[in-house]
């Protein structure tokens, strides 16, 4: 489920989803009758402790609320394009029939978000209560929010070119929540990129390239911001 909402609603906002993020989790780690409530073990989630009790997994499991935050060049169209809505999640809009490839791999010459200010953004999570935050380095677009020597499709070739993990990963440091990192596996810009298993000699090699650009990349993001406490990997439910 996501949650969409104008910024201009967000004082009311912060103080309806305390609320409301305190039922959910009430809800998710409790059951009812007609008596009272029970305790109702769960397979997954912050209720189950799991196999690791180090300190790392203890951290992450006392956080409580955080945020999620997705933003990139899917941001520009935002759920859109040429008149036509797309009913599928924003930032998978490049893949969309009706959303050109060559189009949208353009977009990124018009991110400019001039207004962009973290530390308000971080003291607006501070006083919601906000332990930690995740955020979108790169999504499946392969559009890099840091400027990443690896590749010319990063945010240092916007009109922006500031780097907005360095800004936003201050600015939370600074007000004490912690900052884990989203990083896509997959990557539709990467020549070698594949979501199935590489079958000619010449898609295995430039498969190789690519696991190795993605491990690179990884690090790149280690050396550069050593105050992340973590990843958050998404799109491995592909074959390959």
């Amino acid at each position: 489920m996501k949650l969409t909402f104008s910024i201009d609603n967000l004082d009311h906002f912060m103080k309806r989803t305390f609320v409301v993020t305190v039922l959910i989790l009430g809800i998710a780690c409790m059951g009812y009758t007609q008596n009272g409530r029970y305790s109702l073990p769960l397979k997954h989630g912050a209720c189950r402790i799991g196999v690791r009790t180090d300190e790392y997994m203890q951290r992450w499991r006392s956080y409580g609320l955080g945020q999620f935050i997705h933003w990139g060049v899917y941001s520009i169209p935002g759920g859109s394009w040429k008149g036509n809505a797309y009913t599928g999640a924003a930032e998978w809009i490049r893949s969309w029939n009706k959303m050109g490839k060559e189009e949208y791999d353009q977009l990124y010459k018009q991110f400019n978000p001039v207004n962009f200010d973290p530390e308000t953004w971080a003291r607006q999570a501070l006083e919601m209560g906000v332990k930690y935050l995740i955020f979108t380095t790169k999504h499946h677009d392969g559009f890099c929010l840091w400027p990443s020597k690896y590749t010319d499709y990063t945010i240092a070739h916007t009109p922006y070119k500031k780097n907005i993990l360095r800004e936003l990963i201050d600015a939370y440091t600074a007000e004490g929540i912690d900052i884990y990192f989203y990083f896509s596996i997959i990557d539709w810009k990467h020549p070698g990129y594949r979501s199935g298993i590489p079958e000619t000699e010449e898609q295995k090699a430039k498969y190789e390239e690519f696991k190795i650009y993605t491990r690179n990349q990884l690090i790149e993001l280690l050396d550069s911001f050593l105050e992340v406490k973590g990843f958050w990997f998404d799109g491995s439910w592909d074959k390959a």
